[in-house]
């Protein structure tokens, strides 16, 4: 679901397997008066969505179920918890969580006012636990009501295309499954490309495309498996959807595999980057030292050529083109013996 902070602060969100930002600088850089003008807005204007959607919703629903509804809670917020660090273009890594499952079952099973709840106590305790830094209040904020609005979007167009609250027909199940799964990830993508756009000066659809667009794989594997839990769950199988469990965190250590290579190949190319910056440096250090005498033996030399020097000053011309060639062809050695040692003929002792 979504928790974003913005401009070149982190970025907190919850994508498919919900995504959220951890800080890796130092706190003062994301309090609320650091933010532009209208990001305060936006995220003020989705906390205030996140609030009412709250309202309406559970205005006109119950809480049926209480032991389900506590055994889903109790999944969603340990579940927030797997979560593994995602590079994206932005300051820092993202991280991938495997909840929305949880969420999205709450929401098959339990309807929308229920999902909420635990959408939105799913998104605290990943802002809350296992973080690297302590979240500002606005961010958590932030994330619950992005939470909140994804999930009520989802039950609305979940209901609109003929979804209901079980008991489950496979066939039918499908089509409402897949437009509510699709909701989801459009919305919460959406609020939080938004969020990053009025920050980077980047457009809402390029850093939704860039940033964003390879997480619907996410969204499907999550949102299948939260539906095969509410398939098994509806039919009297409860302690078999704890299996469902064994899948997902197998996708987190996929997951986790997948971004150390990630991370690996991102510290290959900033060491790529680095070299060539030193390379550059060294080779305009180089043309320098080899200008240096360079002119002077030019110059000596073209004066001497045109017979410009008394016979007085000819001795000293001589000398000072002797000076430096013996120092051009010194720093010369001093790069063959560079190269050597790189191309490993070489050994310094």
């Amino acid at each position: 679901m979504g928790d974003e902070l913005l401009g070149s602060e982190l970025h907190d969100h919850r994508l498919g397997f919900a995504m959220t930002i951890t800080t890796r600088v130092e706190a003062d850089r994301f309090g609320w008066r650091r933010l532009s003008r209208a990001a305060q807005l936006y995220v003020a204007l989705v906390i205030a969505g996140g609030i009412a959607a709250t309202a309406v919703f559970m205005a006109r629903g119950t809480v049926p179920h209480p032991w389900l509804f506590a055994f889903l809670l109790v999944i969603a917020c340990v579940t927030s918890a797997w979560k593994v660090n995602l590079p994206i273009s932005l300051a820092s890594g993202s991280t991938l969580s495997v909840s929305y499952a949880a969420d999205l079952t709450a929401l098959l099973l339990l309807g929308t006012p229920v999902a909420i709840l635990i959408a939105a106590a799913s998104s605290w305790s990943q802002c809350t636990f296992n973080v690297k830094q302590r979240y500002p209040v606005y961010r958590t904020a932030f994330s619950v009501a992005a939470a909140v609005v994804t999930i009520a979007a989802t039950g609305l167009v979940y209901q609109a295309f003929g979804g209901t609250t079980g008991p489950f027909e496979i066939a039918a199940l499908m089509k409402p499954l897949v437009a509510g799964i699709v909701t989801c990830f459009c919305v919460n993508t959406g609020l939080v490309a938004c969020a990053i756009a009025l920050s980077t000066g980047r457009s809402p659809w390029q850093v939704w495309r860039e940033d964003f667009l390879w997480s619907s794989t996410s969204f499907m594997v999550a949102g299948g498996a939260g539906a095969l839990a509410a398939v098994i769950i509806d039919r009297g199988e409860h302690w078999k959807a704890l299996l469902m469990l064994a899948p997902l965190y197998l996708i987190y250590r996929t997951y986790q595999v997948f971004v150390a290579r990630l991370e690996e190949q991102k510290r290959h190319v900033a060491e790529l980057a680095e070299a060539d910056r030193l390379k550059d440096q060294f080779l305009a250090t180089v043309s320098h030292e080899l200008r240096t005498p360079m002119n002077a033996i030019l110059g000596w030399a073209d004066m001497l050529r045109l017979n410009a020097l008394p016979e007085s000053k000819r001795e000293r011309a001589c000398e000072a083109i002797f000076n430096n060639a013996t120092r051009q062809a010194r720093l010369i050695d001093e790069l063959l013996d560079m190269a050597r040692l790189m191309a490993g003929k070489l050994q310094l002792q």
